[in-house]
């Protein structure tokens, strides 16, 4: 278990789990179904390499997975696990060195193997509901147990668990991603 402590005093933990896959097992439902056996509501994954046999990716703006076939080395994968769903975006490379990336869907196939690094996060409850806004079920994220005192007051006018808004304080030290989230919210920037 790892500990660290945020800007507020309070602590949080994070247990590291590494994973690997064998092949023929399908990436994303692999993923899925192992969360669904933690115990766990939130995890995240830290580090995902390997290769697939057939991934099938939804890419930007698409409603729709497409299917590439081939031997495909897993650059980078990340994203979010929970019981009722994850959010996974990979980037691949064929033979010929040349990088495509997406979500990840079921259907995309381990071809040698998966190496996976995953946190799971027992102070946090992730879940997925539908938002009328993008038309996809959305990350919804809450605390476990009492937040900490010193971390009630909401930032930036956002709604959601002021406990993660305060941890959100730790990413915007810098100027230019306060002015993100604040213009992202609606909200005037003061510079």
């Amino acid at each position: 278990m790892i500990n660290t402590r945020s800007i507020e005093g309070g602590s949080m933990s994070m247990e590291v789990v590494p994973l690997r896959l064998q092949p023929g097992v399908d990436l994303r439902r692999a993923l899925e179904a192992w969360i669904g056996e933690q115990g766990e509501q939130a995890g995240c994954l830290i580090s995902g390499i390997g290769s697939l046999s057939v991934a099938q990716l939804r890419l930007a703006g698409a409603s729709e997975a497409t299917v590439i076939r081939g031997d495909l080395e897993i650059l980078s994968l990340c994203g979010t696990l929970s019981s009722d769903g994850a959010h996974l975006h990979i980037t691949l490379a064929g033979s010929n060195g040349a990088a495509i990336g997406g979500h990840l869907c079921g259907g995309s196939l381990v071809r040698t193997t998966a190496e996976l690094v995953i946190g799971l996060l027992p102070e946090w409850r992730f879940r997925r509901e539908h938002d009328p806004t993008t038309g996809y079920a959305e990350l919804q994220i809450s605390r476990k147990g009492p937040c900490p005192p010193d971390s009630r007051q909401p930032l930036w006018g956002l709604g959601g668990c002021h406990c993660l808004q305060a941890r959100l304080a730790l990413l915007a030290a810098s100027r230019r991603f306060r002015g993100g989230i604040a213009q992202a919210a609606g909200q005037r920037v003061k510079r």
